[in-house]
C-alpha cells in the first residue's frame, strides 16, 4: 500500500518522485468492498490463520494515517456481523524501513488508535535497519534476535513475530543501493540462533509462532529463497537444518 512511483523503473533526481499510479483509501463503503473481495481468500481452507481468525498483514500502515483505525474497526465488525469470521481478523502491522518515517508528524491520538488495533507485528528484514538501528545491528546478521520496543501496544496481548533474509539487492534498478549479501551460510547460522534465542526467550508465549523470511521470490531484489542457479537447494537446506535443530525451550 504505497504510491507507484518511477523509482521502480530505476529514475533518479525528480524523475523518481513521478507518481504514475497515488495510493487513497476511501471511505467506509470501499473499506466494505475491499473485505468483500479479500473474503474469498480467507474463507480457502488453505488460508493462514491463528485461532480461526484469518491472518492480513498491513506493509504500511502508518501511509493509511487516520484512516487505519476506522478501516480495522469496520473490517472486524462486518467480519463478526456477517458470522464469516466470529473472533475476527489477525491483524498483523510491518515493522519496516517506513515504520519511523511514515509515522512522523500525526498526531499522538491517531498513532494511539492505529496502534492498539494491531493484533501482532513481524520484523521485516533487512528493513529492519532503517527503525530499528541499534536493536537490528546487534543481532544476527540475518535473523531476529528479540523483540523491538514499540508504543502503544499491550505487551501481554500483543505477539511480536521473528524473521530473517536470504539476502537484499537493489542495484538493478538503483546503483547506488548498497547490497544486503547474506551466504547460505550465514543464513543458517542466523536462522539456528534465531530459534535458539526463540526457545529460551523470557514470556515469549506465542500459540502459532509464524517466522516471516524475505522472501521466496524477490528477484528484482534479490531476495531468494527458492532454489536458484546459483545457491541452488542451500537456502532451503538451511532452514530445513535449523528446523530439525530447534532447542527444546525449559520449562521452569
Amino acid at each position: 500500500n504505497e504510491p507507484w512511483t518511477k523509482r521502480w523503473t530505476g529514475g533518479d533526481g525528480a524523475e523518481a518522485g513521478t507518481t504514475l499510479l497515488s495510493q487513497s483509501y476511501g471511505d467506509e463503503q470501499e473499506w466494505i468492498e475491499h473485505y468483500e473481495y479479500l473474503t474469498q481468500f480467507f474463507k480457502h481452507p488453505n488460508y493462514v490463520r491463528v485461532d480461526g481468525a484469518p491472518v492480513f498483514a498491513i506493509y504500511r500502515p502508518g501511509h493509511v494515517a487516520d484512516k487505519l483505525a476506522p478501516m480495522i474497526q469496520c473490517w472486524q465488525k462486518v467480519a463478526r456481523d456477517r458470522g464469516d469470521f466470529p473472533d475476527g481478523l489477525h491483524i498483523v502491522q510491518t515493522i519496516g524501513n517506513f515504520y519511523r518515517s511514515d509515522r512522523q508528524g500525526q498526531p499522538p491520538a491517531v498513532l494511539k488508535a492505529s496502534d492498539v488495533q494491531f493484533d501482532a507485528s513481524f520484523q521485516f528484514w533487512p528493513q529492519l535497519f532503517a527503525s530499528f538501528q541499534k536493536e537490528a545491528q546487534t543481532q544476527s546478521a540475518a535473523a531476529s534476535f528479540r523483540d523491538v520496543p514499540l508504543k502503544n501496544i499491550n505487551r501481554t496481548k500483543h505477539m511480536e513475530y521473528w524473521g530473517s533474509y536470504v539476502g537484499f539487492d537493489r542495484r538493478p534498478r538503483d546503483p547506488s543501493a548498497p547490497p544486503y549479501l547474506v551466504s547460505t551460510s550465514q543464513f543458517r547460522d542466523g536462522v539456528c540462533g534465531c530459534f535458539a534465542t526463540m526457545s529460551a526467550y523470557r514470556n515469549r508465549n506465542i500459540a502459532t509462532n509464524w517466522f516471516f523470511i524475505t522472501a521466496w521470490n524477490e528477484w528484482n531484489e534479490q531476495a531468494i529463497l527458492e532454489p536458484n542457479h546459483v545457491d541452488r537447494f542451500g537456502y532451503l537446506d538451511a532452514l530445513q537444518h535449523c528446523l530439525q535443530h530447534v532447542p527444546v525451550r525449559p520449562i521452569i
